[in-house]
C-alpha cells in the first residue's frame, strides 16, 4: 500500500485503536478551528488553544498526549490541518473533497 492514500480514520483505528481515534480525530479539528481563528503568523500553542475551547490545562495537554500516540512526529496537528485544508480546496467538488479531509498519506505518520 505504499503511496497509496489510507482514510485518516483507517490509520488512527489501526495506531490507537477506535476510541482514541475518535478523539484524536477531534483534537485535529479543534486545533484547526482554533489555528484559523488567529492572525496569519502569530504563534499556535496547546495552551492558548485549552483556552479558546475553555478546557483545562491538564485535558488539553491529555488530547495531545493522544494525538502524539498516533502521530509521534508531530507536535500539534498544524501541518495535518493545512494538508486536510489543501486537499479540500484542490478539490472540484465540495462532496468529494468532504470525503478526502479523511484521507491520509501513509508517509506523514512515518509509516
Amino acid at each position: 500500500m505504499s503511496g497509496q492514500p489510507e482514510p485518516l480514520v483507517n490509520y488512527l483505528q489501526r495506531t490507537v485503536g477506535v476510541w482514541r481515534a475518535a478523539k484524536v480525530a477531534g483534537f485535529i479539528v479543534a486545533w484547526g478551528i482554533y489555528s484559523d481563528s488567529l492572525p496569519k503568523g502569530e504563534p499556535r500553542d496547546i495552551v492558548d488553544c485549552g483556552r479558546y475551547w475553555r478546557r483545562s490545562r491538564a485535558s488539553i495537554y491529555r488530547e495531545q498526549q493522544e494525538f502524539r500516540k498516533a502521530f509521534p512526529d508531530h507536535d500539534t496537528p498544524e501541518e495535518l490541518w493545512h494538508q486536510c485544508k489543501q486537499a479540500h480546496a484542490d478539490r472540484k467538488s465540495r462532496e468529494k473533497a468532504t470525503a478526502d479531509l479523511l484521507v491520509l498519506r501513509r508517509d506523514w505518520a512515518g509509516a
